[in-house]
């Protein structure tokens, strides 16, 4: 109980102490007095007063903020002293917005680089292709399933890790590489972009990496490391057999077989029913038992995992974009979005499974709301930089009524965004 009530306490304020933080010291280097800096809303728990400025602690912890002297639009007396936010310069008052969700994007790294450093990068051990899908870039290659690469750009490759790296490397190229297929070496070629899926996956043994808490496989007692032998006495040689078999049954029992510490054992579970839309648009209903593969930690050091904490970030990045073009275009269904009532779920559910896996939920939230907070909606960061590049346009900064009007129709919006995802993951509770 108490992890569910202090983790996502702990997510929230480590998101929004750093946010302020990105605002609050751009603005102090670039002299702007900052009145208060506060991590919560309402009454002060603890507060103190320092250079100026009110630090202090509030008591409703979902929340915080930073209050500059001249950043209001409703203050009528503005005054032309040159340490008010409003008489800086636009790219000053754009670099002090613009600090916020910087800091974020730099938390995200940290936490990331942290987690690797503490518990090392999962290792895909393995590079052995077990799936490749027809008429992509691999399928066009002349690669198959059972090819083990062995080099890839002339550089040699011992772990399906190594693979996308160098895939990465050379992506927008052809990149030559030798696969070992039915102990016979061939040379092949590929040239891929992100724009789509490379088309090959790598051949991995079934083998149960995490069982979610609460999940149909932790339920029947499935554990890390677990290998499933066979389903319904039907051999299952790999992951993508333990794959087919599950979403092809949702809500049937299965008898499992599987190995642990070299002793066989048996079990029984219902696959989770779960609707998922292909690549077509076409809709269906799949099992899930709610665990996920299997793969190795390998240790690496500090520089290793900060390199490994910026790709992560990256990577996170570009995936928040694709979502957002997902909403924008209209295809994004109930299920991916959440808002505060999930992420209070989450956290607390992150916090029974480890720091670890806490850990990895506050650097995705923290790239999520650098980036969000860039749309361009009034009372958001990017809200206040169309404010300031309307005013570099016109020469003259928006009339207080004109801001304090825009900020009020972008409260509105919050608020009914606020309310429709609080909606949907109350719905989803219930479900």
């Amino acid at each position: 109980m108490l992890s569910s009530i202090a983790a996502p306490i702990f997510v929230i304020g480590v998101l929004v102490l750093f946010h302020e933080l990105g605002h609050f010291l751009v603005a102090k280097w670039s002299g702007i007095r900052v009145e208060t800096f506060s991590i919560g809303f309402g009454p002060a728990i603890a507060a103190v007063r320092r250079g100026g400025t009110v630090y202090k602690i509030s008591w409703i912890p979902f929340g915080g903020y930073v209050k500059m002297s001249g950043e209001d639009p409703d203050e009528e007396e503005q005054g032309d002293e040159p340490w008010r936010f409003q008489n800086k310069s636009v790219p000053v008052r754009a670099a002090v917005i613009l600090a916020g969700p910087a800091a974020n994007g730099v938390l995200a790294v940290l936490t990331y680089s942290l987690i690797f450093f503490a518990y090392g990068i999962d290792v895909i051990g393995t590079t052995t292709i077990g799936q490749v899908t027809a008429h992509s870039p691999a399928g066009e290659a002349g690669m198959a399933p059972g090819d083990s690469i062995l080099t890839l750009g002339g550089a040699p490759v011992t772990n399906w890790n190594e693979v996308v790296g160098e895939l990465l490397d050379h992506e927008g190229s052809e990149i030559s590489l030798t696969v070992l297929r039915q102990g016979e070496v061939k040379e092949l070629s590929l040239r891929f972009d992100l724009s789509e899926p490379i088309g090959m996956a790598p051949r991995m043994e079934a083998m149960v990496g995490e069982a979610l808490s609460g999940g149909p496989a932790a339920e029947a007692g499935l554990q890390r490391g677990d290998r499933i032998v066979s389903i319904n006495d039907i051999a299952v040689g790999s992951w993508a057999d333990l794959v087919e078999q599950v979403q092809s049954n949702p809500g049937v029992e299965l008898h499992i077989r599987f190995e642990r510490s070299g002793e066989i054992l048996e079990t029984s579970v219902v696959p989770q029913a779960a609707e998922e839309t292909r690549p077509d648009g076409e809709k269906r209903t799949v099992g899930r038992l709610q665990i996920a593969q299997y793969q190795e930690k390998q240790r690496v050091g500090i520089f290793s995992a900060i390199r490994e904490g910026v790709l992560q970030t990256g990577w996170v990045v570009r995936n928040v974009f694709d979502f957002l073009k997902l909403i924008f275009s209209g295809r994004a269904t109930r299920d991916m979005v959440g808002g505060p009532v999930a992420i209070i779920s989450l956290a607390g559910e992150s916090a029974r499974q480890g720091l670890d896996t806490l850990l990895y939920l506050l650097a995705l939230l923290s790239v999520e709301l650098g980036i969000l907070n860039l749309l361009p909606i009034p009372v958001l960061d990017g809200g206040h930089m169309v404010f300031l590049g309307i005013e570099a346009l016109r020469r003259r900064p928006l009339s207080l009524q004109q801001r304090a009007l825009l900020q009020q129709i972008g409260l509105l919006v919050i608020l009914l965004l606020m309310a429709t995802v609080t909606v949907v993951d109350v719905g989803r509770l219930l479900d």
